[in-house]
């Protein structure tokens, strides 16, 4: 995707009735390119319609896209949220020890989730399970007392 063949399409749906508000793409290394030249960055997520500067057409990463990023960041980083809770790799093995032996709160959040290698780490399956109600309601078990921990999830 160029951002001329991408104000084409823009001004084609346009031109057919549509208003466009805003487009949805993952945020692979071709489509990183294009953002930046569009001169968009984490603070600026909206770049002008080409053909009326007055109006935004803002970005939205794909959900799918998100989930995984969210996932690869907690088993290999820290997120340290506002009120100074430490959310990381070792708060999902806690998670993990208190999810019981025969009933489990979370049936399919296992041990390979943080082993997970090579294309294993992009599939959503797997990063749909750290971001779930489920993994909700096993945080506020484990960790009755910060309600940042199960709210993250």
């Amino acid at each position: 995707m160029t951002t001329e063949l991408l104000n084409r399409i823009i001004i084609a749906v346009e031109n057919i009735g549509l208003q466009l508000y805003s487009i949805t793409c993952d945020l692979g290394a071709e489509n990183r390119v294009l953002l930046k030249s569009l001169d968009m960055s984490p603070e600026k997520t909206w770049f002008r319609k080409p053909m009326d500067t007055n109006r935004e057409i803002h970005v939205l990463a794909d959900i799918p896209h998100m989930l995984k990023l969210i996932q690869n960041h907690l088993i290999d980083n820290d997120v340290l949220r506002n009120n100074g809770t430490l959310i990381n790799r070792e708060t999902l093995e806690t998670l993990l020890l208190n999810n019981g032996k025969e009933l489990k709160v979370h049936p399919t959040f296992t041990y390979k989730i943080l082993e997970l290698t090579g294309p294993e780490r992009i599939r959503v399956k797997f990063a749909a399970q750290i971001s779930s109600k489920r993994l909700a309601t096993l945080a506020k078990k484990t960790f009755p007392e910060n309600h940042t921990i199960e709210n993250f999830s």
